[in-house]
């Protein structure tokens, strides 16, 4: 490509985007990279956090040169993050185009002459503001991957079937109500993403997209799948969730590839039996359903690594649950269970297991979980006790048994020496349980809405903690041990009765965050402004006045 050319296209260029900067060594290598590789990279503001909103003009484009079209060596081209509103017919005069990025500019609509460039390989137009594509997409005949996420687009045009060598399609987050029938003959789809339109229904052939290896259809209407979903032998990832489905067809079997099924937020009672014929599925997120105990068919999935049953309505788990002997995490939370069957410690895998918001009033030994436990959240039950087995989980590193109306904590709580985050919150402790002590790892302490009157001066010995949470007690003073707590980062005291902060508040030097709103503070020591790392301090409703704090203060108090 001679200088000659180059020199009009940027003449152009700056004529029809008179506030445009480009200079000096960025626009010589744009010209090299244009006339030496045939690309043409421009990419517009680089991030919203980063760009100064005054010289906002100097970064984007608004209008591209119809002289674009002398580019005619041009095979690579990214022009995303501008405001460009309309494309030049000429651009389909660039014949060996292959790779076109269009994203994140206000595009209306695009010209028929794009479906010219007979050699696109890429085209991304997400994120403008388009309501239809033109019909000639069909001329696109080499083009593989089409992104059209975040537009306005009501509907897909019939000649997009002709695509057959296409094979990913992104159109989320679009007004789409109805695929065309012909959609189906895109044969070499691997990977199609319609989530967040409004897709009441699926064509009865959708399984002639049979190469689809990852399907994502969340946030639709779908009220049900058709028979023929069965015949997507290569689906191994499927996110159906937050749709409105009542029931799977039994076609589900035949999906041996599956590997993560998401059918959570629908309307399912029940699963096909079928569903036992999937060798390899791993993922099964089945939350927020009408299941009201756990179907059979789950206890066959041997090859299951998560499952996530929460929010619904069940009661009881069968003792055929430890059939699933690869089962990492499970998620019961939100349920109706109030107790385990003796078979479940036999999940020799388990690490995760979340229990909260249900009935439990005792959980007993037999049905203790196994020892390889690391993430135990009981939140939210009615336990009279805490189980004893707790101290058992040589592993476990967060436990969460907040609002459990716990008045005390057992002393056995400190053989869990290995706990790096602990929830406590939403009790009723009146002191902070002296266990605590024995637990050197600990880096997270959430101890919000109890009755605390006083903290120990051995909360200086948790010189792990991180964060520290004691929001909406009855704190009238803090221990001046409080700073040793060396590697504190975040410390939350608002809502509570204190009146002053001790002096060695001002050693935690590596507290980036600070929380005493709600208090009767009327000072604060000016040795805080000496915590170089203190971003945020958040004082409001106190009795102070910040403009009679030190200037270094009053530029972090946060609101």
């Amino acid at each position: 490509m001679d200088a000659q050319t180059l020199d009009t296209f940027f003449t152009a260029l700056q004529r029809d985007n008179p506030d445009f900067v480009l200079s000096g060594p960025a626009l010589a290598d744009l010209r090299y990279q244009i006339a030496n590789q045939g690309r043409l990279v421009l990419i517009g503001v680089p991030s919203l956090q980063s760009i100064d909103y005054a010289h906002l003009s100097s970064h984007v484009l608004r209008q591209l040169p119809p002289e674009i079209g002398m580019l005619d060596g041009l095979t690579f081209i990214d022009l995303s993050r501008h405001q460009l509103s309309a494309l030049p017919e000429s651009i389909g005069m660039l014949s060996q185009l292959q790779h076109l990025d269009l994203s994140e500019n206000q595009l209306e609509q695009l010209p028929e002459s794009l479906c010219e460039l007979e050699q696109l390989h890429h085209l991304d137009v997400s994120q403008n503001r388009l309501t239809a594509l033109p019909e000639s997409i069909e001329r696109l005949a080499h083009l593989q991957r089409l992104f059209l996420s975040y537009n306005q687009l009501t509907h897909l045009p019939s000649a997009l079937g002709a695509l057959q060598r296409l094979e990913l399609l992104y159109a989320s987050n679009n007004q789409l109500h109805s695929l065309p029938d012909v959609f189906t003959q895109l044969i070499n789809l691997s990977s199609l993403d319609l989530s967040e339109n409004a897709l009441g229904v699926l064509p009865e052939s959708f399984g002639q997209l049979r190469h689809i290896v990852n399907l994502e259809l969340a946030n639709n209407n779908l009220i049900e799948l058709p028979e023929s979903f069965g015949e997507l032998v290569y689906l191994m990832i499927a996110d159906l969730s937050y749709n409105q489905l009542q029931q799977l067809p039994a076609s589900l079997g035949r999906l041996s590839n599956l590997r993560q099924l998401n059918v959570s937020h629908n309307q399912l009672s029940d699963l096909p039996d079928t569903l036992a014929q999937q060798p390899h599925l791993e993922g099964l997120n089945l939350s927020h359903n009408l299941l009201t105990s756990l179907p059979p068919v789950i206890s066959a999935l041997s090859a299951l690594i998560e499952l996530d049953l929460s929010e619904n309505q069940i009661s009881e788990l069968p003792e055929s649950i430890d059939a699933l002997q690869q089962l990492q995490r499970l998620v019961l939370s939100g349920n109706q269970l109030s107790t385990l069957p003796s078979s479940f410690g036999q999940l020799k895998q388990l690490e995760v297991l979340q229990l909260d918001a249900n009935q439990f009033t005792d959980l007993p030994s037999q049905a203790r979980p196994c020892t390889q436990l690391v993430i135990l959240s009981l939140s939210a039950n009615p336990l009279a006790a805490l189980p004893q087995w707790l101290s058992q989980l040589e592993q476990l590193d967060y436990l969460d048994i907040s609002r459990c109306s716990l008045r005390d904590l057992p002393a056995w709580l400190a053989q869990c020496r290995q706990l790096t985050s602990l929830d406590i919150s939403y009790n009723q402790l009146h002191t902070l349980p002296s266990a605590l002590r024995a637990m050197p790892q600990l880096q997270m302490l959430a101890c919000n809405v109890n009755q605390l009157s006083h903290l120990p001066d051995w909360i200086g010995e948790l010189r792990g903690l991180e964060q520290l949470s004691l929001d909406a007690n009855q704190l009238a003073e803090l221990p001046a041990s409080i700073g040793e707590l060396g590697n504190l980062r975040q410390l939350d005291l608002s809502h509570n009765q204190l009146h002053t902060l001790p002096a060695s508040i001002s050693a935690l030097q590596q507290l980036t965050f600070l929380a005493l709103s709600h208090n009767k503070l009327e000072q604060l020591p000016a040795s805080l402004a000496e915590l170089d790392s203190l971003k945020f301090i958040y004082i409001d409703d106190n009795p102070l006045h910040v403009d009679q704090l030190a200037p270094a203060l009053q530029a972090r108090i946060a609101s």
